[in-house]
């Protein structure tokens, strides 16, 4: 037991260090929280800005909508499950959705 929290402590060490953000973060009831600058760049890398505007104010092609404030539920339909969207689909964890609706929560950071 010892062993492993010794390695936890020491990834925490390696994490604060580097100035990097914890890839992963739970509440204490297990529910996954985004991280805001993680899903800035998934929104960047996955060229979303295309559709959806830098802004996320949406409008830019396609009569894309705006994803300002959007929830995780929309987006995991839209992007992985079942419903449309005109982008196509993508493999994203759970987590990366957390991520990509706290970006979309306040796109102007």
């Amino acid at each position: 037991m010892k062993r492993k929290s010794i390695g936890c402590f020491l990834v925490l060490i390696a994490f604060a260090a580097t100035g990097s953000q914890c890839p992963t973060s739970m509440t204490p009831g297990g529910t996954l929280t985004g991280v805001a600058t993680n899903g800035k760049t998934l929104y960047a890398d996955n060229s979303c800005a295309a559709c959806h505007c830098a802004d996320a104010s949406g409008g830019c092609a396609a009569n894309a909508p705006s994803l300002v404030g959007v929830g995780t539920q929309e987006l995991d339909d839209h992007l992985v499950g079942a419903e449309v969207h005109t982008g196509g689909k993508f493999t994203l964890t759970d987590q990366e959705i957390a991520d990509l609706q706290a970006f979309l929560a306040n796109p102007t950071i």
